[in-house]
């Protein structure tokens, strides 16, 4: 069993897909099973040593396997491979009432838009300051 994101999510969304099954799948002209687990970041989060108790219910939901096309390439397999996971999981989630792929992205990206810079922005020159830095060039 090989999972083409590579490692667990940090965040609930789902990670790239690298190309490496699609590449493996096309050289050995092997079949994928699509498989998405529903619910298994909120039964046991990133960075939790241990299961914890009471944990939500995970679904396991298995696709039919999907074969590379004659010609296709490893990126474009493993983009159908993606989609496929995708649709799997987002409609077991909303058949379950769960987030769904796109509603764990959504809030990673407003946590990401609420983290103030650490850095403070630079202010541009005025456009009225000379290289001397004498406003509009006039004699002081």
């Amino acid at each position: 069993m090989i999972f083409p994101e590579g490692t667990r999510s940090r965040t609930g969304a789902m990670g790239p897909f690298t190309p490496g099954v699609a590449a493996l799948c096309i050289s050995h002209n092997a079949p994928c099973v699509p498989i998405a687990l529903v619910g298994a970041f909120a039964a046991w989060p990133y960075g939790q040593g241990h299961l914890p108790r009471g944990r939500p219910e995970v679904h396991v939901v298995i696709g039919h396997p999907l074969t590379p096309a004659p010609g296709e390439i490893a990126r474009q397999f493993n983009e159908r491979m993606r989609r496929t996971v995708q649709q799997l999981h987002d409609s077991t989630a909303r058949a379950y009432g769960l987030p769904t792929l796109d509603d764990y992205a959504r809030a990673v990206s407003l946590r990401q838009a609420s983290v103030p810079s650490a850095v403070s922005p630079v202010s541009p020159p005025h456009a009225s300051d000379d290289e001397g830095g004498n406003p509009a060039g006039k004699d002081v």
